[in-house]
């Protein structure tokens, strides 16, 4: 079976919001099972549960993220609502524990039904190493992975073809060679600019990831450099120096896509063993047509 991604979002009235067409209305039939991993830096909590109308042999993942308070929030009165408790003074330095008003607790939450062994593993705390992966390695233990045990890539394939989210995409160009859908991250709160997080999907099923990439590819590349820059500095004012173009090795998922974000957000995902800028690479190729097949590789890898 494959599994729906369904995303909902914490009301400010402590109510949840469904943003698509999933039947959710509040998590009163969830159960906890254990917590899988939490991320301080990032306010993330992975729960691992199940939901009382599922079958017994089914699972459910909970992606829990507090929303930044913006601005916007502060309204006059905001202060006259948040209560306080001590927790440390030293010279002028003054700690304490808060109690924040409704308005500043939201949040968003990203529920995977069923979810497969794959992605509990996913989610789930791990001690991360470096690997060098050179061409021999990729050949022999990584592409047969790919091709064998990936995640399914239906929920890509039902965007692409505009099965679903329809009412997500930002850009859609229907070139069958260098074509690509925009989509904002899940984890990106479309009302705050500051953490600007999107995504270009590309149209062709022939590209896994970074280790696929040729001569062939450039035009793809730049057309997908060229008009995704272009459409955030229209929308959202930003230029391209301002923004953070880059490809993930290993990537969460095999169907070939591109991050953007803004430059002034530390996004999930953007340090030495994970990141490529999508320059570099395009550089590389231009210089070496094969040196992502013939280059190793060095990531990070739980």
């Amino acid at each position: 079976m494959v599994s729906q991604t369904e995303k909902v979002t914490l009301t400010t009235s402590g109510d949840i919001d469904v943003t698509n067409d999933s039947k959710l209305n509040d998590l009163s039939k969830f159960s906890l099972t254990r917590i899988l991993n939490q991320l301080s830096r990032t306010k993330d909590i992975f729960i691992l549960g199940r939901f009382s109308n599922q079958p017994e042999n089914e699972q459910s993942i909970l992606l829990i993220n507090k929303d930044a308070i913006m601005e916007e929030s502060l309204v006059p009165d905001t202060f006259q609502h948040i209560s306080l408790t001590a927790d440390m003074t030293n010279d002028v330095y003054e700690k304490y524990i808060a109690s924040l008003p409704v308005k500043l607790s939201g949040g968003k939450v990203t529920v995977i039904r069923p979810a497969t062994e794959q992605h509990i593993r996913k989610y789930s705390a791990q001690l991360y190493s470096f690997i060098h992966e050179t061409p021999e390695m990729y050949e022999k233990i990584t592409k047969p992975f790919v091709e064998e045990k990936a995640l399914s890539h239906q929920w890509v394939y039902n965007i692409l073809e505009g099965k679903s989210e329809t009412e997500r995409v930002l850009l859609r160009d229907e070139d069958p060679r260098l074509g690509f859908v925009m989509m904002p991250d899940l984890k990106w709160d479309p009302t705050d600019r500051t953490t600007l997080y999107v995504l270009a999907i590309v149209l062709r099923h022939d590209i896994k990831s970074l280790r696929d990439l040729t001569k062939e590819h450039l035009p793809l590349l730049k057309n997908i450099q060229s008009k995704s820059l272009a459409f955030i500095t229209e929308k959202w004012g930003y230029t391209p120096r301002e923004i953070r173009a880059y490809v993930h090795y290993q990537p969460s998922y095999y169907h070939f896509h591109v991050h953007f974000t803004f430059c002034g957000y530390e996004a999930p995902g953007t340090y030495v063993g994970k990141a490529h800028l999508l320059d570099e690479i395009i550089d590389n190729i231009d210089l070496f047509p094969d040196y992502y097949s013939k280059k190793t590789i060095s990531f990070v890898c739980p």
